[in-house]
């Protein structure tokens, strides 16, 4: 996280949501209106009130504590897996409330010229000390998704409740939208932006992992985890494998899978479990034999559900969230006694990023990555791998078209080989102690002309087509379309639309040929999605 140098709030009308708190302290910088929720800031807008320039929303651990009611000030304790006080509850409640509050935002075309500013305390950590709050941290995932696909139109602001943080937040939202910084952190005042940064490795004694010890692997029958146990069984010698399903041995592959890493020489037990259930965790946890006491904890179970935000409903929210979150929390509460020598959580890059038409797997894995942070402060070992693509195709990549992988491409990610994405692993998981609890093992490709935010300082921005356009307008050239328009004969115009449009469908469909984009097909029958 680097600091950036704040500029001059700007004269800009706000709407608070739903805390009086923040509405008391915001009013002496900026000038601004209170609202009990979106719903009520749409009625005024329909009574003739202005519409605001920016919607702050703040986000709380419980939609009903706000600083009005709760005298707390810190993340919710992770002392229970369920029910009241649960940070697990707690996602899922937030995480819904955010999703329906920015499905209403982004669909009344009234607000299409305002900015909506998410406000978030402590869900995000600056400093490997800071508290996190496992409640409220998945929603920056689930924004994170949502800027994709609304450039723009979004804002995520972290902050600390410092006082100089709050005088500050006018200036702040202001300063991340002139340097188009999607995401900023507000610490004491100061607005810091997140930055991925090469990790470099230390020349300390590689780690080794009990012998003896019960390595688990949740995911471990299928796909990525299963590659994963082969590879544990036959590069690392682990003679003690738990691999976990929630289909067990009927698993396709289960089979196949056990005879290879018995003829590698491991001892495979198989057990079909929900994750998501604590009291089934809990006996998995206890099953493991003393003689081989658990070693390792390693969460690969996930699942996906692919689709764009306004069409993202709670019955597809909540099944993704819940084999990371709740699995991912399950098991950290009920191993937290044990003697691990490593807590692996496989996370991906789509948190970070915002995978586009991936809001909820995204908020999924960010958790993970708080998880983590959240173990490393209270001294418990754990790492969140927040993975790229993977060119092995598993179920989680196999619905990704060719034009989904050229547009991850864009972005600055090329596919994992599995050779390498296992070097990666062996590298953090088995290489010298002491990184940070959040490492992301990808294969970035440093030719994308726009980079992500977040891979800036690894990938230099290459614009030729903004040169050339500057280059006109320097010599003094109107390059408007308009302006080529103008110049045009009338009836040369409708052409020049329809060429036009066609080189644009052939560069976001990678086509080699634009005069054959065929004219009268809807574009979504060529591959074009909503997205």
């Amino acid at each position: 996280w680097s600091p950036l140098d704040l500029v001059p709030a700007a004269r800009e009308a706000w709407a608070v949501l739903g805390d009086h708190t923040l509405y008391d302290e915001l009013r002496q910088t900026a000038t601004a209106t209170y609202y009990e929720d979106l719903t009520a800031l749409t009625d005024a807008i329909s009574a003739a009130e202005p519409v605001p320039d920016v919607v702050a929303l703040p986000i709380h651990g419980h939609l009903h504590d706000t600083p009005d009611h709760d005298a707390t000030d810190g993340p919710e304790s992770d002392s229970e897996t369920t029910g009241h006080g649960s940070p697990v509850d707690a996602a899922h409640a937030v995480l819904e409330h955010t999703l329906v509050t920015l499905q209403t935002f982004l669909a009344d075309d009234r607000l299409a010229g305002t900015r909506l500013l998410v406000l978030t305390h402590h869900a995000v950590a600056v400093t490997g000390n800071d508290p996190i709050d496992l409640a409220t941290a998945p929603v920056w995932g689930l924004v994170r998704s949502a800027q994709t696909e609304h450039p723009g139109r979004i804002h995520l602001i972290d902050h600390d409740h410092h006082p100089d943080s709050v005088t500050a937040l006018a200036s702040a939202a202001a300063t991340a939208h002139h340097h188009d910084e999607p995401h900023t952190a507000l610490r004491s005042g100061t607005p810091h932006t997140p930055r991925l940064t090469p990790q470099t490795h230390q020349q300390n004694q590689p780690r080794a992992w009990n012998p003896d010890g019960t390595v688990l692997i949740t995911g471990g029958l299928s796909g990525i985890g299963a590659l994963l146990a082969h590879h544990l069984a036959t590069t690392h010698h682990i003679r003690h494998l738990h691999l976990v399903g929630r289909r067990g041995h009927h698993t396709p592959g289960a089979d196949t899978l056990i005879h290879d890493l018995t003829t590698a020489g491991a001892h495979v037990t198989i057990t079909a479990t929900d994750i998501t259930d604590p009291n089934a965790v809990h006996q998995l946890i206890t099953s493991i034999p003393h003689d081989h006491p658990l070693t390792a904890v390693i969460h690969a179970a996930a699942t996906t559900h692919d689709t764009p935000l306004q069409t993202l409903t709670p019955d597809h929210l909540h099944p993704v969230l819940a084999p990371k979150i709740d699995g991912a929390h399950h098991l950290h509460h009920h191993t937290t006694h044990h003697n691990l020598a490593a807590f692996i959580l496989f996370s991906s890059i789509s948190g970070l990023l915002g995978g586009a038409a991936q809001a909820n797997y995204a908020a999924a894995n960010t958790f993970h990555d708080a998880l983590a942070h959240h173990r490393h402060t209270t001294g418990l070992p754990a790492t969140s791998l927040a993975w790229g693509l993977w060119a092995h195709t598993s179920t989680l990549t196999t619905n990704l078209s060719q034009i989904d992988r050229k547009r991850l491409a864009r972005l600055g990610l090329h596919p994992l080989a599995t050779a390498h994405a296992l070097a990666l692993f062996d590298a953090v998981v088995f290489g010298p102690a002491g990184g940070p609890p959040v490492l992301v093992p990808a294969r970035l490709n440093t030719a994308t002309e726009t980079p992500p935010p977040l891979l800036r300082r690894l990938i230099s921005p290459r614009r030729p087509a903004v040169r050339a356009t500057r280059g006109a307008q320097a010599a003094g050239q109107d390059t408007s379309l308009a302006a080529r328009l103008a110049g045009l004969a009338p009836d040369q115009r409708n052409h020049a639309l329809l060429d036009l449009v066609r080189t644009e469908v052939a560069t976001v469909l990678t086509h080699p040929n634009p005069t054959a984009i065929p004219t009268d097909r809807p574009l979504i029958e060529l591959g074009l999605d909503s997205l």
